[in-house]
């Protein structure tokens, strides 16, 4: 017993600032436990200018673990990790500094592409030490609000952080039905990561208004549908059943449009992409028939009213508040994270997205399987040719050689076995009045490693310049084709750098 406490004192209670020395001696899985033990030797005093680990159980193999102990960063978002690593000297809080050399920086990338951020062990844990904070159990908007982890990582573990709570959480009394459960996993897992906001923005809406029409393009443009007007004595609310001169009086009369996420811009393909998604109809059959309750809207000439069914399940408050909940936190993290989008597009450059993201955010009608999507696919309806590249390939890989020239050029490979005479080349090239208005979008990840989440930087827009150079691939003799690409903006230089180098 004594021992015990005794190693646990030293990992976590120990409050010696002099300490500029740490010998590790026990292995541990735990991040939360290894930051602690690190921690112990990061305390700032008079004379003390470093402290030296020395490990010789190899926790450096969960070298992931140091920037997140040096930042203070408890989110376990890659990408933040990632960004201490290579800006380490300039974001480290508070006075220290810090700087990784090469090989240390390498080692620690592939650490991180490695990790396991959505282990259930290291969600219980955090999950628990901002409970034990609040003293309650927290809203899932609290783990923003305090820096906890990314309670998405929750979200794509668990379904949602209501089958989180079921699991684990003693405490948590909420029952809801096996229809309602699948919705709000719908919600946490499609939606609540905000990469785009219309779907959320209707729904809403329909919550606040169940039995109105809303139409798309007044809710896009700013109307915040169903709630009153700022200094409108009367308590009036506006919906779009209400005549446009009754509306413009209104605007006009309060001098302001209470505009909701000025700049969204809708069309009828984004419409009918949104429609689709609130229908079910989107996703892969495999989803279709799990999320088969899933019916949010229905269309009608008005514009969009809610589905009769999901409107007598809100009748259970509590369900209606988890729904609410959700909502409402998607919409913040598409303020913080995606809002100012790219162009006319639905993305926002650097942020990072997924197959299925892209297929949805683009307008396609239907998501496709990485199979089919992978490298690139072109979609005839929208006429988007997305380009999705994988930079580092495995040595032993017959694969295709993609390469920055500069943070403006790149060099991609087609698809194989293609000549430069294929249907392909036409898409990229626009060799025919059809394909004048195609545009490629590029998206590009470091490698495959990153078990957890498999989605690629947005680089923006490209344009095929010169002409294609035929190829034979080595090891399979195939003809395909070298392109090269002209960004429409520069890469910016950190991510840059963490794909080329």
């Amino acid at each position: 017993m004594s021992e015990g406490i005794t190693i646990s004192t030293l990992t976590e209670g120990l409050d010696a600032i002099s300490v500029n020395q740490i010998i590790m001696l026990r292995p541990t899985e735990s991040p939360i436990i290894f930051i602690q033990q690190l921690g112990r030797g990061l305390r700032k005093c008079d004379g003390k200018e470093y402290v030296v680990v020395l490990d010789f159980i190899g926790n450096y193999t969960n070298n992931f673990m140091i920037p997140i102990a040096l930042s203070g960063d408890r989110t376990y978002n890659k990408d933040n990790i990632r960004r201490y690593v290579r800006e380490g000297a300039r974001i480290i809080p508070g006075a220290s500094t810090i700087h990784f050399d090469e090989i240390s920086r390498k080692r620690i990338f592939e650490s991180i592409d490695k990790a396991n951020t959505s282990e259930a062990r290291l969600l219980r844990d955090s999950y628990i030490q901002l409970k034990n904070k609040l003293g309650r159990i927290p809203t899932i908007a609290e783990f923003d609000e305090y820096g906890y982890i990314d309670v998405t990582k929750i979200f794509d573990k668990f379904g949602s952080y209501h089958n989180f709570l079921v699991k684990y959480e003693r405490d948590y009394n909420m029952e809801l039905s096996k229809d309602e459960a699948l919705i709000i996993e719908f919600l946490s897992t499609k939606l609540a990561k905000g990469k785009r906001v219309q779907e959320l923005l209707v729904l809403r809406s329909l919550l606040q208004q169940r039995d109105r029409v809303i139409n798309y393009y007044e809710l896009l443009n700013g109307f915040n549908v169903g709630r009153e007007l700022p200094g409108n004595a009367s308590g009036d609310t506006y919906t779009n059943n209400d005549s446009n001169t009754r509306i413009n009086a209104a605007v006009k009369a309060q001098g302001d449009l209470n505009k909701n996420h000025e700049g969204l811009r809708g069309s009828e393909l984004e419409r009918l992409s949104v429609y689709n998604v609130l229908t079910n109809r989107f996703p892969l059959n495999k989803d279709i028939k799990k999320y088969g309750i899933c019916t949010f809207i229905t269309d009608t000439p008005s514009g969009f009213m809610i589905n009769p069914v999901f409107s007598r399940m809100l009748e259970n408050v509590t369900f209606a508040r988890k729904v609410s909940e959700i909502i409402d936190f998607g919409i913040k993290r598409y303020e913080r994270d995606y809002e100012g989008a790219y162009k006319d597009t639905n993305m926002k450059l650097y942020r990072k997205y997924t197959y299925e993201d892209v297929c949805r955010l683009l307008n396609w009608e239907r998501n496709m399987t990485a199979l089919n999507i992978g490298g690139y696919f072109y979609d005839k309806k929208t006429k988007t040719l997305p380009v999705f590249i994988n930079y580092d390939k495995a040595d032993d890989a017959i694969a295709y050689h993609d390469r920055f020239v500069t943070e403006s050029e790149l060099v991609a490979l087609s698809k194989h076995p293609r000549d430069i005479t294929s249907s392909d080349a036409d898409h990229f090239y626009k060799r025919k009045p059809e394909d004048a208005d195609n545009r490629i979008f590029l998206f590009v990840r470091k490698n495959k490693d990153d078990k957890e989440a498999k989605e690629f930087y947005f680089l923006g827009e490209i344009e095929a310049c010169g002409e294609p150079r035929p190829i034979t691939m080595e090891g399979t003799n195939d003809h395909a084709f070298e392109i090269d690409y002209r960004l429409d903006v520069p890469v910016r230089e950190d991510i840059y750098d963490y794909i080329t180098k």
